[in-house]
């Protein structure tokens, strides 16, 4: 019983880490391609601007984005 209730929580934890590195891996590529016209910058609207456009640009699947983020380069 004890065995199975780790391994479900090593399941979820896993996937839990996943998916956050698949958001990460996201953003980052959509940074380094310059996909947002929007240049860094010191007003709080312009940043706020491009971390939405840096947060939903999709241009790999998921599972692109997670193997890339976990494999060294």
């Amino acid at each position: 019983m004890l065995k199975n209730v780790l391994i479900g929580v090593l399941l979820v934890a896993t996937v839990l880490l996943a998916i956050a590195v698949i958001r990460l891996e996201s953003y980052h590529y959509a940074s380094e391609a310059s996909m947002c016209s929007q240049a860094y910058a010191r007003d709080p609207i312009a940043r706020l601007a491009r971390h939405k456009c840096l947060h939903n640009a999709g241009a790999r699947n998921p599972l692109e984005h997670l193997l890339h983020g976990v494999m060294p380069d």
